[in-house]
C-alpha cells in the first residue's frame, strides 16, 4: 500500500497534534509567567495590602502607594499583555480599580515631603469625612476582591 504525500503529512499531523499543542501551552505559560515575574515588583502583595490597611485604619496615605500606578502603566502596553484571555482580563481589570483608586485619592490627598512619604488627610467637615471614608472603603474592597483574585488565577493558571 502507497500513501501520498497529503496522507502522509495528515497523518502526522493528527499524530503529533497533542504534542504541538504541548509545546503551545508550556511556550504560553513560560511568556506569562514572565510578565507576572516582571510585574510582581511593581504591585507587591504584601506591600500594597499594609498601606491599604493603614489607610483604611488611619486615614493614613503614602505616597509610596502612587508607585503602584506603574502596574497600571504596564498593563497599558500591549507587549505586557498575558496570553491567556483570563489572567489578560484580570490583570487589566485590577489596574483599572487600582488607577480608580488611586485618581480618588489624589483629588483629596496632598502629598508631603519625599522623606516621610505620608499624605495628609483632607480637611473635610465631619459629615463629609466620614461619606468619604466610606467611599474610601468600598473603593479598597473592591480592589482587594479584584486583587486576590488576579492572584488567585495566577497561581492556579502559573503555579506561582
Amino acid at each position: 500500500m502507497t500513501w501520498d504525500s497529503g496522507t502522509v503529512r495528515w497523518l502526522v499531523d493528527k499524530a503529533f497534534a497533542p504534542i504541538k499543542n504541548w509545546l503551545l501551552k508550556s511556550e504560553q505559560r513560560e511568556h506569562d509567567k514572565n510578565i507576572f515575574l516582571r510585574s510582581e515588583p511593581m504591585l507587591k502583595e504584601d506591600d500594597v495590602m499594609t498601606r491599604l490597611d493603614e489607610l483604611q485604619a488611619f486615614g493614613t496615605y503614602r505616597s509610596r502607594l502612587l508607585s503602584t500606578e506603574s502596574f497600571y502603566r504596564f498593563f497599558r502596553l500591549e507587549s505586557n499583555q498575558y496570553l491567556d484571555s483570563e489572567l489578560k482580563q484580570s490583570s487589566i481589570e485590577v489596574s483599572r480599580i487600582l488607577y480608580d483608586l488611586l485618581d480618588f485619592l489624589a483629588g483629596y490627598y496632598v502629598v508631603g515631603s519625599e522623606e516621610d512619604g505620608y499624605a495628609t488627610k483632607p480637611k473635610l467637615a465631619r459629615e463629609e469625612y466620614d461619606k468619604f471614608c466610606k467611599k474610601v472603603d468600598r473603593k479598597i474592597d473592591t480592589f482587594r476582591k479584584a486583587y486576590r483574585a488576579y492572584r488567585g488565577l495566577v497561581k492556579k493558571k502559573l503555579n506561582i
